[in-house]
């Protein structure tokens, strides 16, 4: 199956992490911190070696839980860090429900803040009920998370984070479900197709 790592503080050489992996979801966040974001040299590396990259904002785990205005905030916020890294207009940008909320009830109002001021797509990280929730609010992206899902996955992703040793060691692996899972293909391979459409290929 097609994997995808997600890291922090980790950095993996772009060489180590292809051999294991097509593509990366990469952090962007508060300028002023250092050491958990992408910076725009990694970016390039990153695509040099022929990885796909998205992107998901993270300030704190619980900065979604804080409304309308701070999803504004962090939309715009976003938007400039992705256009300075480069990262294609069009494409969307993840934004991180790192805890257990309980539900989409609580982070709604924060992405509809997002959507209001993004001019991007948007794509939701989080548990299944956040998921759940994104999907049938209209969140075109979504990626799931083992981590306080109860054993539940949906079927409503483009990406799935793994609860379990990943391929290399700083780093989640994730399945891709979908063609389209947010990336940015510009040096890259084309996307990795879904088992499904794999196996309609050899019926064919």
């Amino acid at each position: 199956m097609p994997l995808v790592a997600d890291y922090s503080w980790a950095r993996p050489s772009p060489s180590l992490l292809r051999q294991h992996y097509v593509g990366v979801v990469r952090y962007v966040g508060d300028w002023n911190a250092n050491g958990k974001y992408v910076s725009p040299g990694e970016y390039q590396a990153l695509k040099a070696a022929g990885l796909e990259i998205a992107l998901v904002w993270e300030t704190s785990a619980g900065r979604t839980l804080d409304g309308f205005g701070a999803g504004q905030q962090d939309a715009a916020s976003a938007n400039d860090w992705a256009n300075r890294l480069g990262f294609p207009a069009g494409r969307p940008l993840y934004f991180a429900v790192d805890t257990d909320v309980w539900g989409w009830g609580a982070v709604a109002p924060y992405f509809d803040g997002v959507r209001a001021a993004s001019g991007r797509p948007v794509g939701v990280y989080g548990e299944f009920d956040v998921v759940e929730g994104a999907a049938d609010a209209g969140i075109p992206y979504r990626w799931a998370t083992a981590a306080w899902s109860r054993g539940r996955q949906s079927g409503r992703a483009q990406l799935y984070q793994y609860a379990r040793p990943a391929q290399v060691a700083g780093c989640d692996d994730n399945e891709v479900l979908s063609p389209d899972w947010g990336q940015d293909v510009g040096a890259a391979p084309p996307p990795p197709q879904r088992r499904e459409f794999e196996d309609s290929l050899l019926l064919n």
